[in-house]
């Protein structure tokens, strides 16, 4: 039974809380942590609820990129015009997330937190090569993100520790971007496979390009080996094949009630292939409209 809610209304008291707390349990959004104590999975003594600490639900462009603060609702990102407009496969996933009600509950750092395999939000931050910073009474450290999941619903996170924002590196105007997710039904539903594709496209090449899946491996997973095949090509139909190929080849899925590992394995090839089509048709169009 929960003995206590703390409401914490800055970082400071919210660590220091955690320290002197061990046993507590972080309380953002809570459609996840709820969830798992009506299952019996969580009992914990007490909440530290974030819900009074509103300079975390942020989202603001920095001259070095774009920073989400950990309790942003994933409404609040798929609604905000220049995430769709400059990161919009991060907008496209956050617009995914279960129900209209669960988006305006849910936050970007619950859902990282929670490090399921197939957390939507969690593949276009990692092809856009995002990092998270996490703070404690002992100081605060930045984490890559591709370094912050350890297997299932494990992270790098020590006790004590608060993922407090995330950030996305600065991409240039010539960027295109796109999330899909494959599952019974578009949105609601959590993921049988999901894609995230960002490419940079100059003078005809791609400059720089990121992929990452979900759902079909342990943990979100970066596909470095396809992302760098992808770089100072053309991206034509036969480049795009190649990526999806080694991205299929990367997938770890395994076979449940949802669907089998082979069908996923075939289904990380295709949505890879029409991610990186839209990314590269947006990154076109994109640099098409700085010329005029």
């Amino acid at each position: 039974m929960v003995e206590n809610v703390f409401f914490p209304v800055t970082l400071e008291e919210t660590v220091g809380l955690l320290a002197s707390l061990p046993e507590a349990k972080v309380l953002a959004g809570g459609t996840d942590l709820l969830v798992a104590i009506k299952e019996g999975k969580e009992k914990p003594r007490f909440f530290v609820s974030l819900s009074k600490i509103t300079s975390q639900q942020v989202i603001e462009f920095k001259v070095d990129g774009l920073r989400i603060g950990a309790t942003a609702t994933h409404q609040s990102i798929a609604e905000n015009a220049a995430v769709k407009a400059k990161y919009t496969a991060i907008a496209e996933a956050a617009g995914q997330i279960g129900s209209w009600q669960v988006r305006n509950l849910a936050t970007v750092g619950g859902n990282l937190c929670s490090a399921v395999p197939s957390a939507d939000i969690a593949p276009p931050l990692l092809a856009f090569g995002a990092d998270v910073k996490l703070i404690s009474r002992q100081g605060e450290r930045t984490v890559p993100l591709s370094g912050f999941f350890q297997g299932p619903m494990q992270t790098v996170m020590e006790p004590g520790e608060l993922l407090a924002e995330i950030n996305v590196p600065l991409v240039p105007k010539s960027c295109g971007s796109c999330y899909l997710k494959l599952g019974p039904r578009a949105a609601v539903d959590i993921a049988l496979v999901s894609a995230a594709a960002m490419v940079v496209v100059e003078d005809g090449i791609c400059r720089s390009s990121g992929l990452a899946l979900g759902a079909v491996a342990p943990t979100p997973l970066k596909v470095t080996e396809a992302e760098v095949a992808l770089v100072g090509t053309k991206l034509t139909e036969d480049d795009i094949e190649r990526a999806a190929a080694i991205a299929a080849s990367a997938a770890r899925p395994i076979d449940d009630h949802r669907a089998s590992a082979g069908y996923r394995r075939k289904m990380v090839a295709v949505l890879t292939r029409r991610a990186l089509q839209k990314a590269r048709e947006l990154a076109l169009s994109s640099g098409r409209e700085v010329e005029r």
